[in-house]
């Protein structure tokens, strides 16, 4: 008698591509590179796209931790001026939040030279046509060495308080004196610059809740774990399997490193950027 041959039992499609996705001895860091790798040593005849490739990396935690992005930026005009008081910008900002401790204002007329970066803010009530006009009354009347305080051009976003009709009739008023003023419905992005590390400082160090707080982002602390980045071959996980205890901070100038120790309590004298340092 002889003994039968036994049967290899083909395994599924997902049991399949992870089996080729952990041999570090395929190029399968990529959906390229594991598809050729998975049609290189399919003894079993399954049959697979690259669509179903990219399904299976899209579930794999390693591949969505190291994937890249594409950021793509559309093209911005440049706003170009040769001279203070040429274009100037303005946009509102949303106060409302804390209107109660501000006495009531519920917005800020801000309004940037573009060229000096030499900026305004004017406290509001309601952010109404007729408000706004009076604020920007009150700016083109500001005099400064004798010269009336009001730009060539005063871009802003589209929106109602700045199309409202009372806007437009102080343009109409200050079109009659020497330095007529025209407005230009564009994003103001230059402001927009002005108010958001503004009020990001605003409401993340002035606010009650948050009072007092460290101002210095705190990366790690000692006694946290941490995984190494691991010098490998890139067709492996470059994260180490063993967890490190961070031991001490140093602070170099502008920059920050920390030392870790191993769970067998040696202590590591190299030096580590905080990106070099892993939540485990």
């Amino acid at each position: 008698m002889y003994r039968e041959k036994r049967q290899r039992i083909a395994p599924s499609l997902t049991e399949y591509l992870l089996s080729i996705w952990l041999d570090p001895s395929t190029t399968s860091n990529s959906i390229e590179g594991l598809y050729r790798s998975a049609s290189r040593h399919n003894v079993f005849k399954l049959e697979f796209t690259v669509d179903d490739i990219r399904i299976f990396l899209s579930h794999q935690s390693t591949y969505k931790r190291h994937l890249g992005f594409n950021l793509q930026y559309k093209q911005q005009k440049h706003t170009v001026v040769h001279r203070p008081m040429d274009k100037w910008q303005m946009d509102l900002a949303d106060m409302q939040n804390s209107a109660e401790y501000n006495d009531g204002t519920d917005y800020l007329l801000t309004s940037i030279d573009v060229f000096s970066k030499y900026a305004l803010a004017i406290p509001l009530q309601n952010k109404q046509g007729k408000t706004i006009a009076r604020a920007l009354d009150y700016i083109f009347k500001i005099k400064i060495n004798n010269k009336a305080y009001k730009p060539m051009i005063l871009l802003s976003d589209n929106g109602k308080e700045f199309i409202a009709k009372e806007v437009k009739q102080i343009q109409q008023d200050y079109q009659t004196k020497d330095s007529s003023v025209s407005f230009s419905i564009q994003n103001s992005e230059i402001t927009s610059k002005l108010l958001i590390p503004q009020l990001h400082n605003y409401y993340k160090y002035l606010n009650d809740k948050n009072n007092p707080i460290i101002p210095k982002t705190l990366h790690y602390a000692r006694g946290d774990k941490r995984k190494l980045s691991a010098k490998t071959k890139s067709t492996v996980p470059n994260w180490s399997s063993e967890v490190y205890t961070v031991t001490k901070k140093i602070i170099d100038g502008k920059f920050i490193f920390y030392q870790v120790k191993a769970a067998s309590g040696v202590v590591y004298h190299r030096k580590y950027y905080h990106w070099q340092l892993q939540k485990q």
